[in-house]
């Protein structure tokens, strides 16, 4: 992946490559700058691996692109890896995983305007509560309580 296809990876919450997978920056080569990735690189990788690979534009491997945080895995079997992701996605609860990702977003965009605050922890708690009284959260307790499946458990 080279260039702007970085903006995609950068954007995504979970990247698996195969380990032969090769990654550059290119644009300085071209006289160019990656503008418009460059908020979700730097938001991925942040800005000291930004100065090294924007201005180098060095190719590089999927281990270097693993220790960078660009990439969450890398694999020599891709449907492997595939599979495995989907089976856990399936046993999760739909509620559960977009409430996550919510909090996620919230919890990093406020620690960034006001550190870990009264405010913040206040707003952890909250939406905890409010998930904990969801269908799917007192589903999934019940199941683990009676050592069973929850309803949403699509797997296998």
């Amino acid at each position: 992946a080279y260039g702007g296809a970085l903006g995609l990876i950068s954007a995504s919450d979970i990247v698996i490559a195969e380990s032969r997978s090769k990654f550059c920056f290119s644009e300085a080569k071209l006289g160019l700058i990656p503008g418009t990735i460059a908020p979700f690189v730097v938001k991925k990788i942040g800005a000291a691996q930004c100065r090294r690979f924007f201005l180098t534009a060095e190719v590089f491997d999927s281990k270097v692109a693993t220790n960078i945080g660009l990439v969450s895995e890398q694999t020599d079997n891709l449907d492997e890896s595939e599979e495995t992701l989907k089976k856990q996605f399936r046993q999760n609860s739909p509620s559960g995983m977009n409430v996550s990702k919510y909090l996620i977003n919230e919890v990093e965009a406020r620690i960034v305007t006001g550190g870990v605050s009264t405010p913040l922890r206040r707003f952890t708690a909250e939406l905890l509560s409010k998930q904990r009284g969801s269908k799917d959260a007192q589903d999934g307790l019940k199941a683990f309580l009676n050592k069973s499946k929850p309803s949403y458990d699509k797997s296998i």
